[in-house]
C-alpha cells in the first residue's frame, strides 16, 4: 500500500484480509489515498483534509475497529435501551 510499518497500519491490513467485498472494491483504486477514502466511505467515516502520519495512525485503528464491527455477528452486540 505505501511506507507505514507500524504496528496499527499492519492490524488494519491483517483485518482488512477478512472484508474481500472491500478488497474487490479497491482493486480500481490508483493510490494510497483512494484505497483508504473507499474504505472509509463504505464504513461510514467522514474524511476530511490533509493527515499527518501521526493523524493516519488514529485512523488506522479508527478502520480496523469498524472493520472488525463489520465482521463481528449481532448476536456479540449487547442491547441499548433507548428511553
Amino acid at each position: 500500500m505505501t511506507d507505514f510499518t507500524s504496528e496499527e497500519f499492519n492490524k488494519f491490513k491483517r483485518e482488512l484480509l477478512n472484508h474481500p467485498d472491500l478488497q474487490k472494491l479497491c482493486e480500481d483504486c490508483v493510490s494510497f489515498s483512494e484505497v483508504i477514502a473507499t474504505i472509509a466511505a463504505e464504513l461510514g467515516v467522514v474524511l476530511d483534509g490533509y493527515y499527518t502520519h501521526a493523524d493516519f495512525e488514529g485512523l488506522f485503528k479508527l478502520l480496523r475497529n469498524k472493520l472488525e464491527d463489520r465482521r463481528r455477528p449481532l448476536s456479540d452486540f449487547k442491547p441499548v435501551l433507548l428511553s
